[in-house]
């Protein structure tokens, strides 16, 4: 069975996953890596991840020592499902309150679609206790019966913010900067294009991150993850 990692992406960033827009996603990896220290991939299938001082990094296969570190990436690993999650509340019933183990209404806030779903018994007893549960939520309080957008985790890695490329710029759901001409249309993807495409990433990126002390001039350690859509209703079988 397949291990569940979960996603938050914002309004505008979840429409755009759901159109197929957006297969790629970059978040800070917390705690940054020290001064001297680089991070180190895993040297086979479900090989754990490491920070290494940069002294004693090289090419080949990680020797893992005392000078290595193991992290874990937070968001899953190739193979993995994985929960693209949005803001969203509860529909008020018009009448007296449902128990909160029944068919229940819930509005995607992104879009204002309105689905009934079944709310498991452990994620009703949650919702049963929250103050204001009519109100909108963040990502971080959908459950995973309530997720409608699904993608499988092709690639996980780890790079620095900078080392983007214009491509995956694209693949970042950021529109492009000519008029929105396909890149073939415009010439391909010139030196002058993929300046633009990063330049609009970076702004995108501290208008998120500028303030949680990772600007885009700081080039933090990121964790890289690209994903196949596979459901925008339900969690696959």
């Amino acid at each position: 069975m397949s291990r569940i990692a979960r996603l938050p992406l914002t309004p505008n960033l979840i429409l755009k996953a759901r159109a197929g827009l957006k297969p790629m996603s970059r978040r800070v990896i917390v705690p940054q890596p020290g001064k001297f220290q680089s991070v180190i991939e895993p040297t086979g299938p479900g090989g754990q991840w490491h920070l290494c001082n940069d002294y004693i990094c090289g090419p080949g296969p990680v020797d893992v020592g005392q000078e290595y570190y193991p992290i874990r990436c937070p968001y899953g690993a190739p193979g993995d499902l994985l929960a693209l999650t949005e803001s969203f509340r509860f529909v008020e019933p018009p009448v007296g309150r449902l128990s909160w183990y029944d068919e229940v209404q819930v509005e995607y806030l992104a879009d204002h679609a309105i689905r009934r779903v079944y709310l498991s018994p452990d994620y009703g007893a949650k919702v049963q206790d929250w103050k204001q549960p009519y109100k909108g939520k963040p990502p971080m309080y959908m459950g995973l019966d309530l997720c409608r957008t699904w993608g499988r985790l092709t690639e996980v890695r780890a790079e620095r913010v900078q080392d983007i490329t214009g491509e995956d710029v694209l693949d970042e759901g950021v529109g492009q900067p000519w008029n929105g001409r396909g890149i073939e249309d415009a010439g391909g993807m010139t030196p002058e294009f993929d300046e633009q495409l990063r330049q609009r990433f970076s702004t995108l990126w501290d208008s998120i991150n500028s303030g949680r002390g990772y600007p885009y001039a700081s080039n933090p350690w990121v964790w890289v993850l690209r994903w196949d859509l596979i459901s925008t209703d339900k969690r696959p079988a």
